[in-house]
């Protein structure tokens, strides 16, 4: 990390140690025991991405109606209401 002059490029030395630690914060290793111990403390480690995602859209809620005899569940995720609708999804419920 030193530049063309021999000194040191502090900027390059901290992006470095930023992705390191940001690596560090996305991974995790151990023995299967302690992976055991961690789903023993917290089951929703071993969903995966579709039951994530599912589990993001429940989380905002449904409502239902009606609409010509045909029953209708309204997921309220994608009304985009921490953006004052900004980018709803219309149109999603038919």
């Amino acid at each position: 990390m030193t530049s063309g002059s021999g000194q040191t490029n502090f900027s390059d030395l901290f992006k470095t140690l930023q992705e390191k630690e940001k690596f560090q914060d996305l991974t995790w290793s151990g023995s299967f025991n302690d992976y055991l111990n961690l789903v023993k403390e917290n089951p929703f480690v071993t969903r995966n991405s579709f039951q994530r995602m599912y589990d993001m859209i429940m989380s905002k809620g449904t409502s239902e109606y009606t609409d010509v005899k045909k029953h209708i569940v309204h997921y309220k995720f994608f009304n985009d209401e921490d953006n004052e609708g900004k980018d709803a999804v219309f149109g999603a419920d038919i």
